[in-house]
Formats: structure tokens, C-alpha cells, sequence
């Protein structure tokens, strides 16, 4: 992120252990496929499963999507890191066109060891700092399975409002259908 650089921050987890939120390198692209194949196969709150991830996804393609999101200004990944230890990630995306550039999408998971302990909210808060200071960005927003009770717990104690539902938008193995429902904050 050449304009705009996103500055490491400290955190504790709910034990008082602390754990770091930075920007990704090439260096962490290994441990970044190591943690979306557990993301992936502990939890049915995602949209893509193991088997779809391992089609696309190797070491050469996670290094290229980093280098893609560093290279742009108003794109990141950060990660959470305990003990050296990726444990969580967080990708922001804006708008392809200049009349929607100002807003941008988040998506985030975090290592089933490590989830109610603080990290999804370490990885919310630097990236809202980050977008309150970038001079483009205005509207962060993101979509969460109407099932996944404790992210939205935490995206509307972090200000996030809901203002949309996307009714049956995800069929699941056993074909039933779960929604997905659009937040959003303005940071500024």
C-alpha cells in the first residue's frame, strides 16, 4: 500500500495474551493457505468449501492475490498473528468504478481455536482506522450469514448497521437456504 501505509497494532486477546494486526507479505502466503483450508473446513458460515478452495488455490496463486491487494491503494489484507501463529485475516476490496470507489467490501475468518477471543475485532478496528483516515474511502460494508449470530453480534457492536437481506441467497448441502444480510458503516 504505497499511499496509504496500514500501521502494525497491538491487541489482547480475552486472556490478556497479545497478538498483533499488520499488513500481509509474501512472506505470509503458506500460512495464509494453511488458515483458509481451517476456516474452510470447521465452519459452514462461508461461502466456499475446502474442496472449491483447493481447485483454485495454491502458493504461487495466494502470492499473486497478495501482490494484487498491495499494489492497490484502497485494497488490503491484514492478519492477526499470536506467538508468529496466523490465526486470523481480514480482505478489503473497493469499488471497481469511480462512482462507487468510495465504498468498499470486507471479508474476514478467523482460526476456530481463536474465534470469541477478540481477533475478529482487532482485525475491524485497524481496518476501520486505516479507512477513516484514507482520503477515498467513506462506506465500508459487508455481507454475514443471517446464521452467523456471533459476527453480527460483533459487526453492530463495531457500528455496523444492517441495511439489506439477501433472501436465499445460499443453498447449502442439505438444500435449505440461508440469507445473507448487507451491513455497512460510514467512517466518515
Amino acid at each position: 500500500m504505497d499511499a496509504l501505509m496500514i500501521l502494525q497494532q497491538l491487541f489482547s486477546l480475552k486472556n490478556g495474551q497479545p497478538f498483533i494486526v499488520r499488513e500481509v507479505t509474501y512472506y505470509d502466503a503458506a500460512a495464509l493457505n494453511q488458515l483458509a483450508r481451517t476456516i474452510f473446513s470447521s465452519t459452514d458460515q462461508v461461502l466456499t468449501s475446502p474442496e472449491e478452495f483447493e481447485k483454485v488455490n495454491n502458493l504461487k496463486a495466494q502470492t499473486e492475490r497478495i501482490k494484487h491487494y498491495t499494489e492497490h491503494n484502497c485494497k488490503c489484507i491484514l492478519v492477526a498473528e499470536v506467538k508468529g501463529e496466523i490465526v486470523g485475516t481480514l480482505d478489503f476490496w473497493n469499488g471497481h468504478r469511480a462512482k462507487v470507489a468510495h465504498t468498499g467490501e470486507l471479508g474476514m475468518g478467523v482460526h476456530p481455536d481463536f474465534r470469541n477471543q477478540g481477533v475478529g475485532k482487532g482485525l475491524l478496528e485497524t481496518l476501520l482506522r486505516w479507512a477513516t483516515i484514507h482520503p477515498i474511502l467513506e462506506k465500508v460494508k459487508l455481507g454475514v450469514f443471517a446464521s452467523n449470530e456471533r459476527a453480527i453480534h460483533l459487526y453492530r457492536k463495531m457500528g455496523f448497521i444492517q441495511e439489506g437481506r439477501r433472501i436465499a441467497e445460499v443453498k447449502t448441502a442439505e438444500s435449505s437456504y440461508i440469507d445473507i444480510i448487507e451491513m455497512y458503516k460510514i467512517v466518515k
